[in-house]
């Protein structure tokens, strides 16, 4: 016999039913002649999110641009802190000027992924990189060839929508500024060009 995997929360109540129902984690296989020749599967949460933290936080500078593209909804929306970007042509940009300024590869620490019900999961990381020679800060002339980012901390929530796309993402960090240590430099930058 073949089996159809479908998400385990789609059949909570069923799964002690019906003896042709076996459960593993997150998917429920429904084995017996009717399913015959069919195979369906949908990446858990926490199994999207994380994904989305290896590809992007995780593959600085080598970012696979389509395959984050795939994980996002059409109407995506990235909320950190204050701002805002509302779909995959306002976050993108961010990501590729991240990467410009990473020498070598970025490292991540992931400390927890969860699935916390109704399509989201939360999670925490860490993200390490080294910057590269004759880079500034965005748009200040503040140097930091160089440095090196330790422990950058993330905090985020994923929603998924119906189709299991990341819809949402909001997302607390540490502040980039003073974690490099050039806060006070960018604050005189900063004030001499207003």
């Amino acid at each position: 016999a073949q089996a159809i995997l479908v998400q385990a929360p789609l059949l909570r109540g069923v799964i002690h039913a019906c003896p042709a129902i076996h459960c593993s984690e997150s998917v429920v296989w429904l084995v017996g002649p009717s399913t015959m020749g069919s195979m369906i599967s949908s990446p858990s949460p926490a199994a999207v999110a994380r994904m989305y933290i290896e590809g992007t936080h995780g593959s600085l500078p080598e970012i696979d641009y389509d395959a984050i593209e795939n994980l996002l909804a059409p109407e995506v929306t990235l909320l950190q802190e204050q701002n805002t970007a509302n779909g995959w042509e306002a976050i993108k940009p961010m990501f590729q000027g991240w990467s410009s300024i990473v020498e070598g590869h970025s490292s991540i620490t992931i400390h927890s992924i969860a699935d916390a019900g109704n399509r989201v999961a939360l999670a925490h990381w860490e993200t390490n990189y080294d910057v590269k020679s004759g880079q500034t800060w965005y748009g200040t002339s503040v140097d930091i060839s160089g440095k090196q980012m330790r422990g950058f901390t993330v905090f985020a929530s994923f929603h998924l929508n119906h189709e299991g796309k990341i819809a949402r993402i909001v997302q607390r960090s540490d502040d980039v500024v003073r974690k490099l240590g050039i806060e006070e430099a960018v604050y005189e930058d900063r004030k001499a060009k207003a």
